[in-house]
């Protein structure tokens, strides 16, 4: 098969949105793409990402797991060659000054552990991640995070600063959110899902507003993979205590915001693909 008919095929059956079969074909597609200008998994960096060029500087960058399914992602020190990409997109990234990063590898390695709950989503997780960037947060009831369709492998969070079982879930929700854009991302490379310079928008739950339709698309799918990974790792915890109620209480949320999305499948900015597509998310999170 095609990488295309591979991606037709998951958007007509897309769960587990975490599968690694496409996602290992889409990684392959862009490290070919990379390969051109010298960059490779091995060497790659955010910025060598942003600006294919594989003559930039490399960068702070320290394993989070060794001998494991991802033993490829890192985190990745800020870099100066980034700092305007850091203002345009209004990112503040932990310096390297005072970041410490034997706390943000031990936070990090934890939410991935609570992804690890769920079989095959780390083998995934590693096709599109390779660095991961730690963003500041002053509200340590606020996470951030982000990515950015022009910088595959990838994303930027924030880690909790108190050491908790609900903070591994909060960390690992970032990582999934930020890998499954990325995801998404990949894979509109290959198939038009949003038709091309639409002007269309639709209400987004999650910014309260009417937002551009990929935006809105981008948001459907990656909640629509924080759902099934809450759903699937709630059975795995005791069901009176805090951890289990976070689980309850986001689950309840993420419904009660894609419930907003029941019309989303007849937008004019939607292609046809795209049409089909939402209505096998919607479905199977309703």
């Amino acid at each position: 098969m095609s990488i295309n008919e591979k991606i037709n095929a998951f958007l007509e059956n897309p769960f587990p949105l975490w599968e690694s079969g496409l996602t290992a074909d889409l990684a392959a597609s862009q490290w070919a793409s990379f390969k051109e200008y010298g960059i490779w998994a091995e060497n790659y960096t955010t910025a060598r990402g942003l600006f294919w060029d594989k003559t930039l500087p490399a960068s702070d960058m320290n394993l989070i797991w060794a001998n494991s399914p991802i033993s490829g992602i890192q985190v990745e020190q800020p870099q100066e060659i980034l700092y305007k990409f850091y203002e345009d997109t209004g990112l503040e990234p932990i310096g390297s000054d005072i970041l410490d990063i034997n706390s943000v590898t031990d936070k990090l390695r934890d939410g991935l552990g609570m992804l690890n709950l769920v079989p095959g989503m780390l083998n995934c997780l590693g096709q599109l991640v390779k660095t991961i960037q730690v963003l500041k947060q002053d509200d340590p009831e606020i996470d951030t995070s982000h990515s950015d369709p022009q910088i595959p492998f990838s994303i930027f969070v924030s880690v909790c600063e108190d050491n908790s079982p609900i903070s591994n879930l909060r960390v690992a929700e970032s990582i999934l959110h930020e890998a499954m854009h990325l995801k998404l991302t990949l894979i509109e490379k290959h198939v038009d899902l949003v038709v091309p310079e639409t002007q269309e928008t639709f209400y987004s739950p999650w910014r309260d507003e009417q937002r551009p339709v990929r935006g809105v698309l981008h948001g459907l799918f990656v909640f629509s993979a924080i759902k099934q990974f809450y759903s699937l790792v709630k059975y795995q915890f005791v069901t009176e205590n805090e951890l289990a109620k976070f689980i309850a209480f986001r689950n309840k949320e993420i419904v009660l915001e894609i419930q907003s999305l029941l019309d989303f499948h007849n937008s004019k900015g939607l292609t046809s693909v795209g049409k089909l597509f939402v209505r096998k998310l919607i479905a199977e999170i309703l």
